[in-house]
């Protein structure tokens, strides 16, 4: 993984999930997100860490797997640009449900849990 940088609002406009969005709304968005970048076949996270946050994929592709306790490894799916991924431990949980591991060069923006739900009381 390379150092973290900033999240660009240009970036977020892209993604459905942020259409909504106000330029402003963007802004406060892009303040608390960290861009990351991992090369192909680097894990993301691993399936019973600490969950940090939701992940965008702003260029690349993640693969989610779980592996069986005999070893099997299942590919879950894969998350393509403009798409987001562990949402679930935010919101069941503290910890991330399976492995995300990068399938090409991928570049992510996390938004950090505790600003997701600072931003959803602050701006429902």
């Amino acid at each position: 993984m390379s150092g973290d940088y900033p999240v660009k609002v240009k970036e977020l406009q892209e993604m459905p999930v942020f259409e909504r969005l106000t330029e402003s709304q963007l802004e406060c968005l892009a303040r608390v997100m960290i861009r990351r970048t991992y090369a192909a076949g680097q894990s993301v996270f691993l399936e019973g860490d600490p969950a940090v946050g939701v992940w965008f994929v702003v260029n690349g592709q993640v693969r989610i797997i779980k592996q069986s306790s005999s070893g099997r490894v299942q590919g879950l799916c894969v998350i393509k640009k403009k798409k987001c991924f562990g949402t679930c431990p935010l919101f069941d949980g503290d910890t991330n449900l399976a492995n995300a591991v990068a399938v090409t060069e991928v570049t992510l923006a996390v938004l950090p849990g505790a600003d997701l739900q600072r931003l959803i009381y602050e701006e429902p």
